[in-house]
């Protein structure tokens, strides 16, 4: 699941094999994505919405996609992350602005539920300073070992972003950033309740897939082991324009 204003503000919740993956790892069967589907639904008051306003490009996007043979799906939400369709976002319905942490728990006054979520390093961190992790690690910094979890912060997996840059006819955010005459347009719009560029965070339709099996044979032993551990309804590439 996402969401934050570094990766757009898309929202999607896990595959479900990825679910039961992660329940076999820690043997706890409330991981799985059914179980954890009502936890996901009553995450109010944090608000997902869909744009008011489609960008241009995303319709040709779809087009795209469909061309080279990738099936549209319903949406992301629903325990696979297979295909392409457009994405819900962290946005707020009323004014269809960002609806960041803060304003959708500290200023509500949410307190009966709080799960502090720092991001892939800074989670394990607090983790570790709050005396749970790895013991060996614990014990080096002097800090006293609540529960020793040997794997906490290990097997960090990065993943490759790279994309070539064409010249389109139809409005994309480059538009806002080297036109500043379509910038104030875009910014009147968007204060006087218009549902225009600015409403949308831009990436709003990307599609995702299995690696080819005519491209796998490039792959390397280590990659096809790596990938072989992963459940079969596991991402292995996302389009995004």
């Amino acid at each position: 699941m996402c969401g934050s204003a570094s990766n757009l503000m898309i929202y999607q919740r896990p595959s479900a094999q990825s679910m039961a993956k992660s329940a076999e790892l820690v043997n706890d069967p409330t991981y799985l994505f059914e179980k954890s589907l009502p936890f996901f639904k009553d995450g109010q008051p944090l608000q997902v919405f869909c744009p008011k306003y489609a960008t241009p490009f995303a319709t040709w996007a779809k087009a795209a996609f469909d061309d080279v043979g990738i099936d549209a799906t319903q949406g992301f939400n629903s325990g696979s992350l297979i295909d392409h369709q457009f994405c819900a976002m962290k946005i707020r319905p009323g004014c269809t602005s960002r609806g960041s942490s803060e304003l959708s728990f500290l200023q509500t006054g949410f307190k009966s539920k709080i799960v502090l979520s720092a991001g892939a390093f800074q989670s394990p961190q607090l983790l570790i300073v709050s005396g749970i992790g790895p013991a060996q690690v614990l014990s080096t910094y002097g800090i006293n070992v609540i529960v020793d979890l040997p794997g906490l912060g290990q097997n960090m997996w990065d993943h490759v972003f790279f994309g070539p840059s064409y010249q389109v006819d139809v409005p994309t955010l480059v538009m806002l950033k080297n036109d500043l005459r379509y910038l104030f347009s875009q910014l009147l719009m968007w204060l006087f309740g218009g549902n225009e560029f600015l409403t949308n965070p831009s990436t709003d339709y990307i599609a995702v897939e299995k690696i080819p099996p005519e491209s796998r044979s490039a792959l390397s032993k280590t990659t096809e082991d790596d990938l072989a551990f992963v459940p079969s309804d596991w991402p292995e590439g996302e389009l995004t324009w």
